[in-house]
Formats: C-alpha cells, structure tokens, sequence
C-alpha cells in the first residue's frame, strides 16, 4: 500500500500565485480602456455582435441597434450646398436653383410657403409676390449620416406700373388741379413739377403759375414685394385769359381817307381786323380805308395761342 502525502503549503502557493495573474490582467485591461478592445477586434465584421457601444474596429464601429450591440460601418458626413438668386420678379413665372450633395444622394425638396411658390425638382413656380422659402434635405442611408437641413430665401416682387395723365390745357384762372394717377401696386404716386416756374405740385395738388408748358413726373418707389414703377411724365399747356381793348372814334370824316387801329388784348398777342361793313369801309392789316359814307363796322379778334385762350 502507498501512502500519498499532500502539501496543502504548495496548494495554497500556487492558488495565490493565480489570484495575482488575474487581478494584473484585469488592472492592465482597466488603464488601457477601449484602446484594449480595439487591438483585439480585428476580427469584427459588419452585423456581428460586439461588446460595447462605440467600439471601432478599422471601417467599422460598435452600435445600439433595436437593443442589441452589433458592429456596422461608420457612417460618413455629408454635406448640402445650393445655388439661388436672393431676388426673382413674378413676371418671370419660373426660375431655376441648383443645388448637390457630397453623397451624390437625392435630395428633398419642399416649399414652406406654398402660397408664394412650389418646386417641382429644381424648378421653383412664382404664384404671389413674398418671400419664397424653400426647405432642402437628406437623410441619409447605411452609409451616409443626415444632412444639416437648408433653408433658403428668395424675395419674389410684383410688378409695379403707373397709370397717370392729364387734360391738354388748363386755364390759368383755373388755379389748382387735382392729379389722381394710380399703380397697379395700389401704392401711392408722387408727383414733380419739372417745370416750377410754370406749375407746382403739392402732394396730389397741381398748382398754376403761369402761362406755358408745365410737366409733371409721376413716380412710385415700389416696397418690400413691389418694384420700383418706370416714372411716366404728363405735360399739359397751362393758358392765360385773353381779352381784347379796342375802342375807335366814334366818327371820322370821309376826306380822313385812312385811319390806324391800334386794338390791343391782355395777351399781348395782335389782333385781327374785319370789316362787317365792306361797302363804307375797307381794312388792311392795322389800317381802317374810308370808302363812302355811312355806319362802318370793324370786329376785332384774337385767335389765342398754345398757352393763351381765344379772346
């Protein structure tokens, strides 16, 4: 019969020995971190499960995904960029942006202001005069993180006209004139007198001077969704009153033979003569001619001017 003895000292030795090979592991593991991991995930592939969230192992990073930790590739960054004119006139009806991606995915495109306009692609359809504001983006995929989202900002104007005119001629003693043009904008005119010696504007109010041409410039500045209108210029003949001084001798003896007249009128401008009598007396030019006796007639006129009545 052999007897075996057992040396419960060498046990006891070996057993912490152990305990300490461990407990330097777990210490060595503990100072190294994630970068551990990281040495010994070489052999992760993409849907595997994996240990800790954020883990990389070359292309490919520890995720969450419905509960479970798996590896999947790292997603890249993508970037929007866009193209568009900071201004577009109504009248245009269409107008065009541009606009890419650096993942060369499809991007999203909506109008947040449907009233003032849609897109259709890159397409953009004016409807109303505002602020156009368009929305771009992308989501992303497998591969691709989400875009930052893009607005942008196009001010879409009306077009603005004027409608003003005014009478060929006034009279003087008329002294004021209303002006009422108008803008297909509905936005007030304002008006200039290009001629102040002859006409003055105050607000809407038209104000004569004196005789001759006066113009007037109607101008509308437009506003925030209007145009400026093209300025439209009225020119109207402001006239004098005209009236006639003319008073002969009441009688002339026939052996006078010749007598001048000399009628003048408010305008200054000459006066026609006019024998209603033909058959006692005669005219030429400013001359009265005596033909025979009897009651002799002469009318005097003055036919006016461009910036004078007829008297």
């Amino acid at each position: 019969m052999v007897r075996v003895a057992f040396d419960h000292r060498l046990s006891l030795r070996i057993t912490i020995r152990r305990i300490l090979v461990v407990l330097l592991l777990m210490m060595a593991m503990n100072s190294l971190g994630d970068s551990f991991f990281n040495n010994y995930a070489y052999a992760a592939k993409s849907g595997l499960s994996c240990t800790k969230a954020g883990l990389k192992s070359g292309s490919l990073i520890c995720t969450k995904v419905k509960g479970k930790l798996i590896w999947q590739p790292v997603k890249k960054k993508q970037t929007l960029s866009v193209q568009f004119p900071a201004k577009a006139y109504i009248s245009s009806q269409t107008i065009t942006i541009t606009y890419s991606d650096s993942s060369g995915l499809r991007i999203k495109t909506t109008s947040t202001s449907p009233a003032i306009c849609t897109i259709d692609n890159k397409i953009i359809s004016l409807i109303a005069s505002g602020y156009c504001v368009i929305r771009l983006n992308q989501s992303g995929n497998s591969r691709f993180l989400s875009a930052s989202t893009k607005e942008i900002k196009i001010l879409i104007l009306a077009s603005n006209q004027i409608s003003f005119s005014l009478p060929n001629s006034l009279l003087l003693s008329t002294n004021t004139y209303p002006l009422s043009g108008t803008s297909t904008s509905g936005l007030q005119l304002t008006y200039e007198s290009l001629t102040p010696e002859i006409c003055s504007s105050t607000e809407t109010t038209l104000v004569l001077i004196k005789p001759g041409l006066c113009t007037i410039r109607a101008s509308q500045s437009g506003s925030d969704f209007y145009e400026a209108a093209p300025p439209v210029e009225a020119t109207i003949a402001i006239q004098g009153s005209n009236k006639i001084l003319f008073s002969p001798s009441d009688s002339l003896l026939l052996s006078t033979n010749a007598y001048p007249l000399s009628g003048t009128s408010t305008s200054g401008l000459p006066l026609t003569y006019e024998s209603l009598t033909p058959e006692i007396c005669s005219i030429t030019e400013t001359t009265l001619t005596l033909i025979k006796l009897g009651l002799c007639t002469i009318r005097a006129s003055q036919s006016g001017s461009d910036f004078y009545e007829a008297a």
